[in-house]
């Protein structure tokens, strides 16, 4: 990591403004949806560190001396985090586009499993998937929607982080499970929704892939998340749909009829963070 070099870009900020306690109110150009963001002292630091001069490398040393009484690995997953996020705030650029925070987004399992977060290039590969889903195999929340999932949307989702796809390989480097999560971008928004499961017969994959991305959502989020959700449709979903998400410690947070039609009833699954 010694030879990367993040750029933080001032003019990425619409508004800064110092606030008690070393705390900072930020708008972000790029994401006016996120409406105002609070950020603490040491964010502040990092990002200033990012001045095209110091490596990552030189980053860390300066935080590890700064916080010589706190656990480096600490200190090192925080940097991580900030960059990431800001990363994909546009607000960190990175020296020649090498970002290495990029293989966060691909973890490898000791038991031959491999989960990567969707970039642009796997558009097609999710579209072939999606074209495919159907009530036999697969979870199809409440408010799916087939044809919102173009070439060129799945593109858009990806880009603008509207929705996160999470792919999940096995030692045979296939794909056995896709689920889509669509992230908050209204303002006052903090709820991501679960929107389909590839392979929901598949429940060991399914509840791995559902227990990583609770892990994982409020890392790469581009803002805070309190829940992860999904809608389903009580007439049309089996049972076993439900059993992959009680397993994922999801439970029944309410039932509510005439949601998406007269006489249907869905029920609302959610996660708490």
């Amino acid at each position: 990591m010694q030879n990367y070099k993040p750029i933080f870009d001032k003019e990425a900020f619409d508004f800064l403004r110092e606030e008690k306690e070393k705390n900072y109110t930020i708008l972000l150009k790029a994401h006016p949806e996120l409406t105002e963001l609070f950020v603490n002292q040491t964010t502040m630091d990092i990002l200033n560190l990012c001045n095209g001069s110091n490596t990552l490398s030189d980053i860390l040393k300066i935080q590890k001396s700064k916080y010589s009484s706190v656990d480096e690995n600490t200190i090192t997953n925080d940097v991580a985090s900030i960059l990431t996020k800001f990363t994909n705030f546009s607000v960190i650029n990175w020296d020649e586009d090498f970002n290495p925070y990029l293989i966060t987004h691909q973890k490898y399992f000791e038991n031959g499993y491999n989960i990567k977060i969707a970039e642009e290039r796997e558009g097609l590969e999710i579209l072939e998937k999606v074209n495919n889903l159907d009530e036999s195999s697969s979870y199809l929340s409440a408010h799916f929607l087939k044809s919102q999932y173009t070439d060129l949307s799945i593109r858009y989702k990806i880009f603008y982080k509207s929705e996160e796809f999470f792919l999940l390989y096995d030692k045979t480097k296939e794909v056995q499970c896709i689920i889509g999560v669509q992230m908050p971008v209204l303002p006052f928004d903090t709820v991501a929704k679960v929107t389909f499961v590839s392979n929901i017969n598949d429940s060991e994959k399914s509840v791995f892939l559902l227990n990583y991305i609770f892990d994982t959502i409020p890392n790469i989020a581009v803002k805070p998340i309190t829940k992860i959700a999904t809608v389903i449709d009580c007439q049309k979903t089996k049972n076993d749909v439900y059993n992959v998400f009680y397993s994922s410690n999801f439970t029944l947070e309410a039932k509510l009829k005439n949601e998406i039609g007269m006489n249907t009833e869905v029920a609302v699954l959610s996660i708490f963070f």
